[in-house]
């Protein structure tokens, strides 16, 4: 079993290899979580997509800007 924040550390560092910023409110929520997820299920953001919303979580995309 692991919290919120530790599943979405693994699923960027891991599955996505993306950097990424969680929200403070989410490292800190210390409720457990468990999910399971193969290839054959299908797209892996998709899955995640859904694993947060059935949370009550949201997954926000961040424009770069460069001056």
């Amino acid at each position: 079993m692991a919290n919120v924040g530790q599943v979405i550390q693994l699923f960027y560092s891991v599955g996505l290899k993306q950097p990424y910023v969680i929200n403070p409110d989410v490292l800190t929520d210390a409720h457990s979580v468990s999910l399971r997820y193969e290839a054959q299920m299908g797209d892996i953001l998709q899955f995640m997509i859904n694993f947060l919303d059935s949370l009550g979580l949201a997954m926000m995309e961040f424009i770069r800007l460069f001056f």
